[in-house]
């Protein structure tokens, strides 16, 4: 019997009940394959979760060690925000698979999605800040001229801050209800989240506040973003790169050549931009679905795609691995044009000093 009881425990509760739920639907029913792709999913989730917090974390202290200049502090503030995120969504999705009584922790639950919100926020917009700076860089052939580290921890502390106040609202809007809609045979108790009635009006829809505040997200947390981070990404791969150093001639007046170590300078700005590049064309992908389905969720939209719960269970949590997997593919994309990222991983795993490595 004890045997038997922690089986059941280990089981995930979500695949637990979705398996009930096949069971007691129609052996004809066209949602077979949902059920089918749900449990293969909610299988996936957990690995893609686990592998993202573990490659973030590597990334954040390989970043936060290398970090001379303004760019690789918004990286490292980036690869930081990446880290809550999977962290805060881990946390949250962990009742799918762990029966839990009604405690503290069932208490937090309803904030979780306020703080992974306001990571994904930090993380957009430094990532759109180091496109930024690098594309005004590259528009005025400045290419060694980069920031200091101390404006670019203070900026991205200010970008943190800043992202943080544009979410605070969210953590008063939503409550954690229980709900049972299956079957009476099958016990598939869930949680979901509700608006609080203190946001609501007695006709069901949102108070004024949060009609603007539902606004602002729509625009700046979710639309924005995606049409500037493509426009500025243009002069970030179109502009050729320039480095020159200045040497006296014989006149007495300075002329302008490319020596070796400027070479080799050259050869890490393009590397940096070729990483920066992929990295926003692959966010760009794999944040794309989820956030048109948020877009459409949106009460100032309340778009109802499909009817069917299942589908759009489905759709949402297919979604999220999608956007998730992203997370986990970085570590290998800075390894394969981060030569720099290469050699201090290097010397962390050899537990050797770190050299000196200033290419600006």
């Amino acid at each position: 019997m004890e045997s038997g009881y922690a089986f059941r425990e280990l089981v995930p509760y979500i695949i637990d009940c979705t398996r009930e739920l096949h069971r007691h639907s129609p052996p004809s029913s066209p949602n077979q394959w949902l059920f089918d792709m749900n449990e293969v999913l909610y299988y996936t989730y957990p690995v893609i979760l686990t592998i993202g917090i573990i490659f973030s974390i590597i990334n954040t202290v390989i970043a936060a060690k290398m970090a001379s200049d303004s760019h690789e502090c918004y990286m490292a503030a980036f690869n930081l925000s990446c880290t809550l995120m999977l962290v805060a969504a881990c946390v949250f999705q962990l009742p799918n698979y762990v029966r839990q009584p009604v405690n503290e922790y069932t208490l937090i639950l309803p904030y979780l999605p306020a703080v992974e919100t306001w990571c994904w926020y930090c993380c957009t917009w430094l990532l759109i800040t180091v496109v930024m700076e690098r594309a005004m860089h590259a528009m005025c052939g400045k290419w060694h001229s980069s920031f200091g580290k101390i404006h670019g921890t203070l900026a991205a502390l200010l970008i943190m801050i800043v992202c943080f106040v544009s979410t605070l609202p969210s953590y008063w809007e939503y409550k954690l209800v229980l709900v049972n809609d299956s079957p009476n045979e099958v016990n598939c108790t869930r949680g979901i989240l509700v608006p609080r009635e203190n946001v609501l009006q007695k006709d069901g829809s949102y108070i004024v506040e949060y009609n603007w505040y539902h606004w602002f997200e729509m625009i700046a947390g979710i639309s924005l973003p995606y049409l500037v981070l493509p426009m500025i990404l243009v002069p970030l791969v179109c502009v050729k790169v320039h480095i020159y150093t200045s040497m006296p001639s014989s006149n007495g007046k300075s002329k302008y050549s490319i020596g070796p170590s400027v070479k080799e300078q050259l050869r890490e700005e393009r590397s940096f931009n070729r990483l920066i590049f992929t990295i926003s064309i692959l966010y760009l992908i794999a944040s794309g679905p989820r956030n048109v389905l948020r877009l459409m969720h949106n009460p100032p939209i309340s778009l109802a795609i499909s009817k069917d719960q299942l589908l759009m269970s489905t759709l949402t949590v297919l979604f999220d691995v999608l956007f998730y997997s992203f997370f986990s593919s970085l570590f290998f994309l800075y390894l394969s044009f981060g030569s720099k990222f290469r050699t201090t991983l290097y010397y962390l795993c050899c537990c050797k000093k770190t050299e000196t490595m200033d290419y600006y």
